[in-house]
């Protein structure tokens, strides 16, 4: 496992720090970046099975985000299938 060490922080939005795998190696972080996005799964105090269904509906009405949209249509419009049909020849 690689983690990172703090070596020294800045007055402004940066850090330096190493990484355990290559200590002699210095990096210069924002402390934005590691504040917010460098985030370990051993934070986390449980696991659990949860439905697709419900993964999406967290990401679409509480995260308000969504890798994509789709879009369904539950009745079959005959004149709009042969028009995809016919356009694809």
């Amino acid at each position: 496992m690689t983690y990172y060490i703090i070596k020294e922080v800045y007055d402004g939005d940066e850090v330096l720090a190493v990484t355990s795998a290559n200590p002699e190696g210095y990096i210069l972080l924002s402390k934005s970046v590691l504040l917010h996005e460098m985030t370990s799964g051993t934070l986390y105090v449980k696991t659990e099975k949860v439905a697709r269904t419900d993964i999406v509906e967290m990401l679409v009405n509480e995260a308000k985000e969504a890798a994509m949209t789709i879009k369904y249509d539950r009745k079959v419009d005959e004149a709009h299938v042969k028009a995809i049909l016919g356009g694809a020849s």
